[in-house]
């Protein structure tokens, strides 16, 4: 049985997951669901398969109890666009359509934001966290015992943020980013493994619906090239490799193309342009990054609200020696995207805890794998002293 701890620690986030879901019943709340960015996230549905609206022409039909229902902005040329991607929406879309038919066979209105459709997008947070949850598992697993996977897996879901994002703000973004990014970096690794077909649609899809969610995630493509590399010398195997396989690498690229297609649809039907910045007047501004901040001010500090992840720092530098083939990616991906994240204008991202660290975190796994793995090789003194602490 204690060779299968983790199994039952996975099991138990879940089921913590869930039992603080019913507790809340957010679902009974008006926008207790789809609320702030989800109206945004969420709008593509019912305005394509209910109100058939998509340049959402009647925009008030959709206000309700001195508030609207979805959010939607402006373009210079009178026609109204939804400000966010879509890969959320693509996420919920099979919730969605399951709870549209309980609405229709029920006395629920079929109107998308009854109660059904609010259940159902909260169950969909729980089905990524599953998701993530098993793939995170599987990729320590590869490298370090079940112990210490078990405890990584309390520290990530149950230590940090991350677990208010599936629980109280359950259908926001970042916790299916979790999830979707721990499988493009399984699928990565499982490819560069075996160089089977099956990982490089499982990274092309992954990783579409990555960018999708939040464009900026971007930057983790680069993570296949630098997995294993520590030298010039084999960052050219690496690219050699790479050539050697030019129909899988294909395939990952022309797969997240596709994932991607309906938003340059989307976008060419509303302004007229395959790309587009929907994120008019806000900016990054790279010249003036606000990294202290994000990561230690007060409003909305990162490592102030989820402080067990200085260990993951400190495990970003132990694996230069103790996990080498994520050592380049970890000291290269990791400062990179905190710098990116902190030159956008609103640093602090609002929410609990600045939330766009939340999609570090499958890379911080690994080095807070790397930092247990190193306490639990201690004497006990400081063994138990260290797991008090975490």
């Amino acid at each position: 049985m204690l060779k299968k701890i983790s199994v039952f620690v996975a099991l138990f986030i879940i089921l913590a997951a869930f039992s603080v879901q019913l507790k809340e019943k957010r679902w009974n709340t008006d926008f207790g669901v789809v609320q702030g960015d989800v109206k945004g996230y969420y709008a593509y549905l019912p305005l394509f398969f209910i109100y058939n609206d998509i340049k959402i022409q009647y925009y008030e039909q959709y206000s309700y109890k001195n508030s609207y229902r979805i959010w939607c902005a402006e373009l210079p040329n009178g026609n109204r666009r939804i400000k966010y991607t879509m890969g959320m929406a693509m996420l919920y879309a099979p919730f969605f359509l399951i709870a549209h038919i309980l609405a229709n066979i029920t006395d629920y209105p079929a109107d998308g934001f009854s109660l059904p459709y609010q259940v159902m997008l909260a169950m969909s947070s729980l089905f990524l966290l599953a998701l993530g949850i098993f793939f995170l598992r599987k990729l320590l697993r590869m490298y370090f015992n079940d112990l210490t996977v078990a405890l990584t897996l309390l520290v990530i879901y149950l230590g940090t943020n991350l677990f208010y994002y599936y629980t109280q703000r359950m259908s926001v973004s970042h916790g299916y980013s979790f999830a979707l990014i721990t499988v493009f970096l399984y699928a990565s690794i499982m490819w560069l493994k075996n160089h089977k077909l099956k990982w490089a649609v499982v990274s092309g899809i992954s990783g579409g619906l990555m960018v999708l969610v939040r464009p900026v995630d971007l930057l983790f493509f680069i993570f296949p090239l630098l997995y294993g590399v520590h030298s010039w010398r084999l960052l050219r195997e690496r690219f050699k490799l790479l050539g050697t396989h030019r129909l899988h690498v294909t395939i990952v690229f022309l797969l997240s193309f596709l994932v991607i297609l309906p938003q340059l649809i989307y976008w060419n039907h509303i302004t007229g342009r395959l790309v587009f910045d929907s994120y008019t007047n806000e900016h990054f501004y790279f010249l003036k990054p606000n990294i202290f901040r994000a990561m230690f001010s007060y409003r909305n500090g990162w490592l102030v609200y989820s402080p067990v992840m200085v260990f993951s720092i400190v495990g970003i530098f132990q694996s230069r020696r103790q996990l080498p083939q994520y050592f380049t990616s970890l000291v290269l991906i990791v400062p990179v995207y905190i710098y990116v994240i902190a030159s956008w204008w609103c640093w602090w991202y609002v929410g609990f805890g600045n939330r766009a660290f939340i999609n570090l975190y499958p890379f911080l796994s690994i080095a807070t794998a790397v930092f247990v793995a190193y306490i639990l090789r201690k004497g006990k003194a400081i063994k138990l002293t260290s797991l008090i602490v975490l």
